[in-house]
């Protein structure tokens, strides 16, 4: 996954999240159960995804670091 796809990841999650605590807001005593475990599962996509945007982000470090080296011995 690339970074702009990444970011659209991130926006779309946002996006559900924000509209599951909308819904949790106006919720009754039986929806807000489920409204509350929408968020949950959101909270842990948007973890899934955050982790996966700073491992990219490590690689493409050390890939311009190891890229940095390489021209320096040529």
């Amino acid at each position: 996954m690339d970074r702009r796809e990444t970011a659209l990841c991130l926006r779309e999650v946002l996006d559900h999240l924000n509209r599951c605590c909308d819904q949790w807001h106006a919720a009754d005593s039986r929806t807000e159960q489920w409204a509350l475990q929408s968020i949950e599962r959101d909270l842990a996509e948007l973890q899934r995804v955050c982790r996966l945007a700073r491992r990219q982000s490590i690689e493409a470090l050390a890939q311009g670091a190891d890229l940095a080296v390489s021209a320096r011995a040529a």
